[in-house]
């Protein structure tokens, strides 16, 4: 690739310095290759906004061909970015359609996003039961992982399940029962 047209590149991706690191050059050259993993990491900076200027639509965007390609960690975020209407138009029973396919590879947030989505009954129909046991699979899967993102992923699902109030002994076995059948999927592993 030409400099000029790898330097049009990052200025159209809206890097914030005057000179793109090396990581964001590689990243945006091997995007722009259809490396699913640089699409991933790519939406990541854009989402964020650290070294490149925030841009949901540019992540979305990242995220779907990347999610197409089967990266599940994509799958999560797009959905997230679907279920919110950040850079797309809302569309939350998709997001959730695209939590359960990434949860049902072992995608820990995934869990914690569908705990939300049933405890308030958007996206999908309101469930308290439901809720609990993704929020117990996402914590089950995330102590599995070394990952330090999956740990914070279990600490928000402890934190949303000690918000809600003590379910009946039965359902509480119901819910251990459907986390415990959740969390058997496989553990996706992050490059």
């Amino acid at each position: 690739m030409r400099l000029k047209h790898l330097v049009a590149l990052i200025a159209a991706l809206g890097c914030r310095s005057r000179t793109p690191s090396d990581r964001i050059t590689k990243l945006a050259v091997d995007a722009a290759a259809g490396d699913p993993l640089a699409r991933y990491n790519l939406g990541v900076e854009l989402y964020r906004g650290d070294s490149l200027a925030r841009d949901y639509a540019r992540a979305a965007a990242l995220w779907k061909q990347a999610m197409e390609q089967g990266n599940v960690d994509a799958t999560n975020n797009y959905a997230y970015l679907l279920y919110y209407g950040l850079g797309v138009s809302p569309d939350r029973a998709r997001a959730v359609t695209l939590w359960k396919q990434a949860a049902a590879l072992g995608q820990p947030e995934s869990h914690f996003h569908l705990g939300d989505a049933a405890l308030a009954g958007t996206g999908t129909r309101a469930d308290t039961l439901e809720a609990v046991a993704r929020y117990r699979a996402a914590i089950a899967i995330a102590q599995q992982s070394h990952d330090s993102v999956d740990g914070l992923v279990a600490n928000d699902a402890t934190k949303a399940l000690a918000g809600l109030p003590p379910l009946r002994n039965q359902d509480s076995v119901r819910a251990d029962s459907l986390a415990l059948l959740y969390a058997r999927t496989p553990t996706r592993t992050r490059p």
